[in-house]
């Protein structure tokens, strides 16, 4: 009897508490496995959008700063061979100028390039009103020193296409950027003249470009060397002053995508010229110019990038 009892204790199962216990150990483990699984693929996801913002950026930063040194470009030896030595320098339209919150409109059979105010952009959510400017950049092409029907590749447009000279000033190759809505994004574009000079051609550069800030460096006569010494609006420049640009201070903030940031942001502020010239808090400076402190809030990752471009060229002060 004995015997046969021991037998029973032995091949008896687990008790309903203990199976209990179980399972919610078990479950703990699985949850807790779980929300790491979630934690490390949320850490992955932030890490890869910021790693894709900074490249953006820099993409951008590369971009802008290729062309803007071309700005004020001529081939001495071919503007006094061809165009003439009075012709030299002489051009309807500086080579650096802009337009300050501001929305380009262009078209493929027309060169006239117009402006709207960027209150009428309409798609994109809040960042296609957030007031970016619009950079245009005129220098002349280069051509091959043996082939003088075909560009040397030195001179390139915006979209990255070589120019070619041209002795008529009024066909300098034009690279504009701005920003427009490309597929629901705001996104950094590239227009630029077609070859025949007929029309405008529009490229997408950066997609998630919610803010592009241009500020001009002056040079002002009052200044004894060839520095910027005061940083201005485009709306805020007189035609002189065109021809006294010597830097271009550019600030973007870029955005990723609707799900890129775990949770919600609170608002937060960005300064894409810095504090330095726009100070904390509200002024009137500040409502100027809307999109240089830009108040924003959602579930999306954030990257400013603010760079200084020394012209390389003389912009024609005489």
């Amino acid at each position: 009897m004995t015997t046969l009892r021991i037998r029973r204790a032995r091949m008896a199962g687990m008790t309903l508490i203990e199976l209990m216990v179980a399972m919610a150990v078990g479950l703990v483990v699985v949850l807790a496995a779980a929300a790491a699984l979630l934690a490390a693929r949320t850490g992955f996801t932030a890490m890869d959008v910021s790693s894709q913002l900074r490249e953006n950026a820099r993409l951008a930063m590369d971009l802008v700063q290729r062309i803007t040194v071309q700005a004020g470009y001529e081939d001495v030896m071919r503007s006094s061979q061809k165009a003439g030595a009075a012709a030299w320098g002489v051009s309807a339209t500086p080579d650096v100028f802009g337009f300050n919150n501001a929305l380009l409109t262009v078209s493929n059979s027309s060169p006239a390039l117009t402006t709207n105010s960027r209150t009428s952009c309409t798609g994109g959510g809040t960042a296609c009103a957030n007031g970016s400017d619009i950079l245009v950049l005129r220098y002349y092409g280069s051509n091959a020193y043996d082939d003088d029907t075909k560009a040397d590749g030195s001179i390139i447009n915006c979209a990255g296409m070589a120019e070619h000279w041209e002795s008529d000033p009024a066909r300098r190759p034009y690279s504009v950027f701005h920003v427009a809505v490309s597929n629901g994004e705001p996104t950094l574009m590239c227009s630029y003249m077609a070859e025949d000079r007929s029309g405008w051609q529009t490229e997408p550069i950066v997609q998630g470009v919610e803010s592009f800030q241009v500020l001009y460096g002056v040079h002002q006569s009052s200044s004894h060397d060839d520095t910027a010494n005061q940083y201005l609006r485009a709306d805020q420049m007189t035609a002189a002053d065109w021809k006294k640009v010597r830097t271009l201070k550019i600030g973007l903030l870029l955005r990723g995508d609707g799900s890129s940031r775990a949770e919600y942001a609170p608002t937060s502020t960005f300064y894409q010229n810095g504090t330095t010239f726009y100070p904390l808090g509200r002024s009137a400076q500040d409502d100027a110019d809307p999109g240089t402190a830009l108040q924003v809030g959602d579930n999306r990752l954030r990257h400013v990038v603010s760079f200084t471009v020394q012209l390389r060229n003389s912009q024609r002060p005489y």
